[in-house]
């Protein structure tokens, strides 16, 4: 059986490739359907996209408290809601991918240098009924792909099968 320190660093590795692997897929996507909403009620890529971005923001947030607080308590992040509301349609894509490389390093450099410890924190959340610093990471890298399958879906998908 893997360790953690093992599991850990299988996980920080993928998320460094996180922005290589969303940059390569949106380069294949024509740009006239990046913001095409194919579903009614549902975000684009373009939106998607984004978010995958604005989300790496409380993220890296949360990582933080989790170096610095010894028992964080976090609120669910609701992006389409109150405070986190924000109209992404009407955010640069680029600049927004640009600023998910920039996290996403920061991001990284901040888990690799976790302290044992740190990975054994618990705390509370209001949506989930266990959390810690590793379930904060796995769960990071699972939000990625779960938003860079849908963006594909959307792009690669025939009208009667979405």
């Amino acid at each position: 059986m893997m360790e953690l320190t093992s599991k850990i660093d299988v996980l920080i590795d993928q998320l460094e490739k996180g922005p290589v692997v969303l940059k390569d897929l949106l380069d294949h996507i024509p740009e006239k359907t990046i913001k095409e909403h194919r579903k009614k009620g549902k975000w684009s890529i373009h939106e998607h996209a984004c978010h995958i971005a604005q989300a790496d923001d409380m993220i890296l947030d949360r990582f933080r408290r989790f170096q610095n607080e010894e028992h964080p308590v976090f609120e669910p992040y609701l992006p389409d809601t109150g405070v986190n509301k924000l109209n992404l349609l009407e955010l640069d894509l680029g600049v927004e991918m640009n600023r998910f490389i920039i996290l996403r390093k920061k991001m990284t450099r901040l888990l690799k240098g976790f302290h044992h410890q740190t990975w054994q924190k618990s705390a509370d959340h209001l949506e989930y009924t266990t959390y810690n610093a590793y379930i904060l990471l796995r769960h990071t890298l699972m939000h990625q792909y779960f938003h860079m399958y849908r963006i594909e879906e959307l792009w690669l998908t025939r009208h009667d099968f979405l």
